[in-house]
């Protein structure tokens, strides 16, 4: 009997595995195409701002696409028109699905649609939520910074550090 009890307790007090997110994309001064995400939030208002932060600080207004992303594990992609030179404010796409293929195939349709001729997929990800460890027993290297506080660039290149939240 108390082993269903303490079950109970246990699945009512346990916090749900969701990640809404949002992407904000603009175009700067000088015709580059930007954008800015952020994934694993409770919620879309709580991942909008620093998205659009995010974008903002690369020289953009961020006004051609502020989309919030509602659900766990669906997958968003942008494609840019990759012609040379560079149109200004190149053509692009997004799409966000369930499916990675779907995604990416549709993002590219979408900006061939917009007028590109040479589109191709320059982001794609998860939004997913992120597992944090703060001890890992046996390393011997106590308290860890949160992972959350480091977010990969383009394809994993480069790492940048988030403000706020549990980074120290």
């Amino acid at each position: 009997m108390w082993f269903w009890l303490l079950l109970i307790a246990c699945l009512g007090l346990s916090a749900p595995a969701w990640a809404d997110g949002a992407i904000a994309v603009g175009c700067t001064s000088n015709g580059t195409i930007v954008w800015g995400y952020e994934f694993g939030y409770n919620s879309v208002e709580e991942a909008e701002p620093p998205a659009l932060k995010r974008c903002q600080a690369m020289g953009s207004e961020c006004t051609l696409l502020r989309l919030g992303l509602a659900g766990n594990g669906a997958w968003v992609a942008l494609a840019l028109d990759q012609t040379v030179p560079r149109p200004a404010c190149s053509p692009w796409g997004h799409y966000y699905s369930a499916s990675k293929e779907t995604a990416a195939k549709n993002a590219v349709a979408a900006c061939v649609k917009n007028g590109g001729h040479h589109c191709e997929i320059t982001f794609l990800e998860q939004n997913k939520p992120t597992m944090t460890y703060r001890y890992v027993p046996g390393t011997g290297s106590g308290r860890q910074k949160d992972p959350r506080c480091f977010t990969p660039g383009p394809y994993g290149a480069g790492a940048v550090e988030r403000e706020g939240g549990n980074c120290w």
